[in-house]
């Protein structure tokens, strides 16, 4: 008796200690796995970072070579709208009022030769913007008239209806348009990072680990982590705890009919114990 409970004892202590260990090297392969994740994905944002850092200053600089563009063309409508046929006759006139004035610049004071020089050339300034502003009136209504309203109404609704016809919101005008279109296919707001975990992989590793424990060292393991020889004593510690938990959890569940019949027992006590 005393040689089964010592043998019994040393390998239910094996047992703990090996359990022991495998739970430190379990931490300890999470705590590695985790180092190692917080570097990739430290050094993952860094490089997203940079990329679209990239990505935005590419934009922006589109952005400020194409509104250089709208510039130029704006400044050169205006000032040939400005300057036509029209505009260069006030020009001529109020170059010529300048002309009258200068030769009798002795006959005048220096302020009041100044005055008279300022009032032409705002006189010209005002002129000059009055006949932009009419020019510029004449052509953004001929542009608009093109069309009748009916039109542009119908116009308007077939380029809703259009795939792709309109830009989708954007938060600003420095975001890209991919970020958009992708931010705009996104159903569901995903985390930034990291994967959805299997629960399928997950109970598969678990399973694994339980039969590492249960079963000697052969290749029903694929993984070479998983493979561990096992101690003779390990084992009779593990079956010794696996009948004490099956002891503990079992449940008895007795039948709930009786074992002996009624009819059947009344019927045996009367040819037994029947009077003649």
């Amino acid at each position: 008796i005393q040689r089964f409970w010592r043998g019994l004892r040393t390998g239910l202590q094996i047992t703990r200690m090996e359990l022991a260990v495998e739970k430190i090297q379990h931490s300890y392969r999470a705590y590695r796995w985790n180092s190692r994740n917080a570097k990739f994905l430290k050094a993952t944002l860094h490089l997203q970072r940079v990329w679209q850092g990239a990505l935005t200053r590419q934009w922006i600089r589109r952005l400020h070579e194409s509104a250089i563009d709208i510039q130029r063309y704006a400044r050169g409508l205006l000032v040939r709208v400005s300057l036509d046929r029209f505009g260069r006759e006030l020009l001529r006139k109020s170059q010529a009022d300048l002309t009258q004035l200068m030769k009798r610049r002795g006959e005048l004071g220096e302020d009041e030769y100044l005055a008279q020089a300022s009032a032409i050339a705002e006189k010209a300034k005002i002129s000059l913007s009055k006949h932009r502003d009419r020019n510029v009136d004449l052509r953004r209504n001929g542009a608009s008239t093109l069309k009748s309203k009916q039109a542009r109404i119908l116009d308007k609704r077939k380029k809703i209806k259009m795939k792709g016809s309109l830009q989708p919101v954007r938060i600003s005008i420095f975001e890209t348009f991919p970020a958009v279109a992708r931010r705009a296919q996104q159903t569901a707001q995903n985390a930034r990072f990291g994967c959805i975990h299997s629960g399928v992989l997950t109970e598969a590793r678990k399973c694994h680990r339980r039969l590492n424990r249960t079963m000697p060292h052969d290749d029903y393991a694929k993984d070479p982590k998983m493979r561990t020889a096992m101690h003779a004593a390990a084992k009779r510690g593990h079956a010794a705890m696996f009948v004490q938990r099956n002891t503990k959890n079992c449940e008895v569940t007795a039948s709930k009919r009786c074992l002996l019949a009624d009819d059947e027992f009344e019927n045996w006590m009367k040819q037994q114990f029947q009077v003649a």
